[in-house]
């Protein structure tokens, strides 16, 4: 079959250049229903970063035959998704500027942390990096992944300075998000 186009249009309009970058895509069961209910079906959802408005994600339950509205995930560009056995959304992204210095490593940049429940809405974004940590954008991507409860979830990222000293960090939670450990 032939490729097609599944960002929403009105994300993008005719003719912006560099408006839609850094796409990401990850399947998983549809939410489960309730906190002992089992997760049922399966999802393929597709992220993708519009212009100035962050993340957004579509969601196709027919195996990519169609997609759902785009809906507003996090702030950032560069990130990664991941989905649990209960299908809840895990997802991070570096809220950081490409402009100057900062794009190489500022404490104004943040890695952040954002999951959906229920695939539709997702919680307010949570801050990763440490206070005051310095956060590249360039080659910053990332990484998240979660346990198939949604309780342990795990985000590497790179931290440095315009320098190039840089390290790879990596933050834990073991509450599903809410707090985190360096």
């Amino acid at each position: 079959s032939t490729p097609v186009a599944i960002h929403d249009p009105a994300d993008c309009p005719p003719g912006t250049p560099f408006c839609l970058d850094k796409p990401m895509v990850a399947a998983g069961p549809l939410p489960a229903a309730g906190p002992k209910a089992k997760a049922t079906g399966a999802a393929v959802r597709v992220f993708y970063a519009a212009g100035e408005t962050g993340l957004r994600m579509r969601t196709s339950i027919d195996g990519g035959a169609s997609f759902g509205p785009a809906v507003p995930a996090i702030d950032g560009a560069y990130g990664d998704v991941a989905i649990d056995g209960r299908g809840a959304v895990h997802l991070v992204a570096a809220a950081a500027t490409p402009a100057g210095p900062a794009a190489w490593g500022s404490p104004d940049n943040t890695i952040r942390y954002t999951r959906s429940n229920d695939g539709v809405a997702f919680s307010p974004p949570v801050t990763v990096s440490g206070p005051g940590e310095s956060i590249p954008f360039y080659f910053v991507n990332p990484s998240v992944v979660a346990d198939p409860q949604g309780r342990r979830v795990h985000v590497a990222y790179a931290a440095g300075t315009p320098d190039g000293k840089w390290n790879i960090m990596l933050a834990s939670s073991a509450d599903g998000g809410a707090t985190w450990t360096r």
